[in-house]
């Protein structure tokens, strides 16, 4: 009884390390085909450290799968800087996008913020028309490139909001 479990174990165990490395696999030829796509324009500035993926999954109807990245800047998401990439089941590439900014324009750009978090909550407050009455704990999250911080804010939130910094 113990064996048969071990060895049912054992091949799930396997059956997920070869699906992740499937994955990875498929991962790396999308990141390798953004790449090349931007090198002509962007040249060495752009590397596969400026991209984040940000979501992979593979759809029934067609079996193709689906990678998708944001572009990074010293660790930092770039907002609406994406792309996808649609993989075929034979690994050879079907379609890709991308809407990302030459890195070389980012020389000199600060990563520190320069809105604080009191001011950036009063301003999506007003977006949604809520009545903001301001922070009641701000805390750095350790460890994060984004630079997260965990906020409570009653007048927006009845839970923690996790907040990020993002060009």
């Amino acid at each position: 009884m113990k064996r048969n479990i071990l060895l049912v174990f054992l091949g799930i165990l396997l059956s997920h390390t070869i699906i992740l490395a499937q994955l990875q696999q498929i991962e790396s030829l999308a990141k390798t085909a953004i790449l090349q796509q931007h090198q002509s324009n962007f040249g060495d500035s752009f590397s596969g450290d400026a991209l984040k993926t940000r979501d992979i999954y593979q759809t029934k109807h067609n079996s193709l799968h689906h990678v998708y990245f944001n572009q990074t800047h010293n660790d930092l998401e770039i907002v609406n800087a994406v792309a996808n990439v649609n993989v075929m089941k034979n690994n050879t590439i079907l379609s890709s996008h991308s809407s990302f900014i030459n890195p070389r324009k980012f020389s000199g750009v600060s990563t520190q913020a320069n809105v604080s978090l009191e001011d950036a909550c009063a301003v999506v407050a007003k977006h949604f028309n809520l009545d903001f009455t301001g922070l009641e704990s701000s805390k750095l999250i350790e460890n994060t490139a984004e630079q997260n911080h965990e906020i409570i804010a009653s007048s927006l939130s009845n839970e923690k909001i996790t907040a990020r910094l993002v060009y």
